[in-house]
Formats: C-alpha cells, sequence, structure tokens
C-alpha cells in the first residue's frame, strides 16, 4: 500500500489568495411570508490555490455540469455545496463560481478540495 501523501502546503505553495467566498444560508420567510434570499456572509480565504479542473476531477460533477468552465479549489477552508443548506459562491478572476462538489482530504493533511462551476450569466 502507497502512503498517503501530505496536501497541506498545496494552498501555501500555489497561492493566489486572496479570494472571497459570498456564503448564503437558504431563503427565509419575512413578515409578510414572502420567501427571501439570506443575506450573504463573506469570508477571505488567504492562502488557496486554484486551477482550471481535470476531466477526471469533472467526473465528480453531475453530468449536465461538466461541460461548464469548471475550477478546482485547494483551500484549508470547508468550502459548502448548495446540497447542505449552504451556498458558496467564490469570485476568482473577476467571475463568480458556485461550489459544487466538496471533498475533505484530513488524512493528507487537511485540506479541502473543491469543485466549482462558473455561474450562469445567460439571464
Amino acid at each position: 500500500m502507497f502512503p498517503l501523501i501530505d496536501v497541506r502546503s498545496l494552498p501555501s505553495d500555489f497561492n493566489v489568495g486572496p479570494l472571497t467566498v459570498s456564503r448564503r444560508g437558504k431563503p427565509v420567510r419575512n413578515a409578510y411570508g414572502e420567501m427571501v434570499a439570506a443575506t450573504p456572509v463573506s469570508i477571505v480565504l488567504p492562502k488557496v490555490a486554484v486551477h482550471t479542473a481535470s476531466a477526471r476531477a469533472r467526473e465528480n460533477l453531475a453530468e449536465a455540469l461538466r461541460h461548464s468552465e469548471v475550477i478546482e479549489i485547494y483551500s484549508l477552508v470547508r468550502l459548502y455545496v448548495s446540497d447542505s443548506g449552504l451556498i458558496d459562491t467564490i469570485a476568482y478572476q473577476g467571475r463568480n463560481y458556485v461550489v459544487s462538489f466538496t471533498d475533505d482530504y484530513g488524512n493528507n493533511g487537511g485540506v479541502y478540495i473543491s469543485l466549482a462551476v462558473l455561474e450562469d450569466t445567460n439571464l
């Protein structure tokens, strides 16, 4: 069996930070009974590595998202997918990406590897 590779230094070695993450919760019901978007909270990731996701990494996404523009993010902070009730959006190179997959590499140095898909701008 192969030893685990320690990936903890990746966010520092290939740092492109700081990156801003906008974290939104589930929509809430206001006093009038209307559903309104929760107020986003900004989180700054000081050390983070980002690169274009490979075809192999894209296999972790839903099939409909695999042909979109996808980035892979290595961070020391967990990013959340919309299924968890929190929605993380990352501002990277002037564009917004929505986190669609996160994997915990705790045994390899405590790094979280996430995939984020370019937010649809064709409204």
